[in-house]
């Protein structure tokens, strides 16, 4: 939209009302916002996200809005359910850990993964419930031995937990695919790939993707790699040869996600 045509009493009027709705909007707590379809478009033109990116010479009577369109969720394309208490993440995910035989995992089974160390790469996608909460605070997850609540219900029942879903394994195309849709989908075409450090197991890594979606606020594509750290201290020295034993397959997926990406697509 050209504003060089907009009378400029009509902009700064809407401006304001723009700014007093995102005000109004901001106190109703710690839910970072996810907004719809806008009814302003000076606040969503996407003729002005090259301005955003550039940093190029900003309207001065559109000071402030720019920071709320950075800061603010909109249309993100990795996000599946949004309620009052928590939200749901799709997290496309490569690992080359050993998948999980064991019943002992949060989720299913047939879909997680251990610790165990692997040449090749597993691609999967993975449904992430994270609990609203302020804006760098860790959700709260499901503990690894389950306690009796002092009020006799499921913690689980009383507040909505950081967990993973579920996961699904895909084949290597299809993972190529839904990665694809999703930087189509996503207006800035935009790909985060989280690669976790030390002491952090599968389920955590892509709990861990999801709350960076949330936080930053990320409208793109998000992608975990996860690798067969032994976690805790006292396996740190275990994880150098594996970490050196990853990086093949990591250069490997690399180079897979850098060939489905379209040329104006930022990784």
């Amino acid at each position: 939209m050209d504003l060089s045509s907009v009378n400029p009493v009509m902009v700064a009027t809407l401006a304001g009302a723009l700014l007093t709705a995102l005000c109004v909007c901001g106190c109703r707590g710690s839910a970072p916002p996810v907004l719809k379809k806008p009814t302003i478009a000076v606040h969503y033109d996407t003729e002005y996200e090259h301005t955003i990116v550039n940093n190029e010479h900003k309207p001065a009577m559109l000071e402030g809005i720019w920071d709320q369109y950075v800061e603010t969720l909109d249309e993100p394309v990795s996000v599946t359910e949004w309620n009052e208490t928590a939200s749901q993440w799709r997290v496309l995910f490569a690992t080359n850990r050993g998948a999980v035989s064991a019943t002992s995992a949060g989720f299913d089974p047939e879909g997680g993964f251990g610790n165990q160390v692997t040449a090749s790469v597993s691609h999967g996608t993975a449904t992430v419930q994270l609990p609203h909460r302020h804006r760098g605070q860790d959700p709260a997850q499901k503990p690894r031995f389950k306690l009796a609540s002092l009020t006799g219900q499921d913690p689980e029942e009383e507040q909505p937990l950081a967990s993973v879903i579920d996961v699904a394994k895909l084949p290597a195309e299809d993972f190529r695919r839904q990665l694809r849709q999703q930087i189509d989908a996503s207006r800035q075409h935009d790909v985060l790939l989280f690669v976790h450090g030390f002491n952090v197991d599968f389920e955590s890594s892509l709990i861990r993707a999801a709350q960076l979606g949330l936080d930053i606020p990320f409208n793109g594509a998000l992608v975990a790699y996860s690798w067969p750290t032994q976690g805790g201290v006292l396996n740190y020295s275990d994880d150098e040869p594996i970490n050196t034993a990853s990086v093949q397959p990591f250069v490997q997926f690399l180079r897979e996600v850098v060939d489905t990406l379209p040329e104006d697509a930022r990784l």
